[in-house]
This record gives C-alpha cells, structure tokens and sequence, in this order.
C-alpha cells in the first residue's frame, strides 16, 4: 500500500522557482495544490512560450487540487496579491526565494513576505544571489536560532 505523503506543496506554478519546489515536492511524495490566480484559460496566457504553457500544463496535470479564482479586481497585481493570500492561507510556512528587495509592487514577492510576517507565517528565505544563506524569518525577525524557530513551525504543522 503506498505511503500517504506527509507535506502539500501550494504554489502558483509561476515559471522559476515556483515550478522547481512543484517538482520537487513532487518527487519527494509530496502532494501539489495549484492556486491560479486567474482561470486557467486567462492565466496561461501569462507564459511565454510553448515550453512555458507545456511545464504549466503538465504541473497541472499532477495537482491533487486545483483552486482557480476569479478576478475580483481590476488589476492583474491584486489578482496575484488575493492568489498569494489564499495559498497563505492554507499553509504553514512560506517558502520564498527573493532577492530581498522590497518593492512597492502588490502581488509580488515582497507584498507576499510582509503579508506572512504580519500573518505571523514562518518564512524560510532563500536569496538566489546567496542561496548559501538561508534566513527564516519568523515574528517580523530574521534568527539564526534554527531548533526554536523549527520547533516553533512543527507545533504549527
């Protein structure tokens, strides 16, 4: 009988960094729940290219749950923003990999970070021009104590 898997991954599929965790999770035996931040036929669009549409689809694919939303809002930023919310929701702790850079920008990265920081998520932060350093932010602090802030994000799954 094959083994539940112990973790879901919830990601937006946006190509990156978002798709490498997918697969990863993936194939580790981890579940992957989609969250679009548009419906599927609006949100491809977003992708590029054929190989882009062809990863995007494929992920879709091997989703044990996909949640599209409808657009509620009138700029494409707060569909991101909303969409970014909803997997905050259902999460435990936010995996980022972000330059750092905050941005005035709502619906990216950095809008998503504060948004789990004020919602009191752990977030492990991997820079991409140091990804030898990851940080978790934890209670609006970087630490480097990694037995409390893991033992504070297990209580939490």
């Amino acid at each position: 009988m094959k083994n539940t898997p112990s973790f879901c991954m919830i990601s937006m599929l946006a190509e990156g960094a978002d798709r490498l965790a997918a697969l990863s999770a993936l194939k580790n035996g981890g579940r992957l729940l989609s969250v679009l931040p548009f419906p599927h036929d609006v949100y491809i669009n977003d992708f590029n290219s054929a190989l882009s549409k062809s990863e995007f689809e494929n992920l879709l694919k091997q989703s044990s749950g996909i949640q599209e939303l409808i657009p509620v809002y009138q700029s494409k930023s707060m569909s991101y923003y909303q969409a970014g919310k909803v997997m905050l929701e259902k999460s435990t702790v936010l995996f980022a990999v972000w330059d750092g850079k905050e941005t005035l920008r709502t619906g990216g990265t950095s809008s998503i970070v504060a948004l789990a920081k004020k919602l009191n998520k752990p977030v492990i932060h991997i820079n991409p021009e140091h990804p030898e350093r990851i940080a978790l932010l934890h209670n609006n602090a970087a630490t480097n104590d990694w037995d409390t802030a893991l033992s504070s994000i297990l209580r939490i799954v």
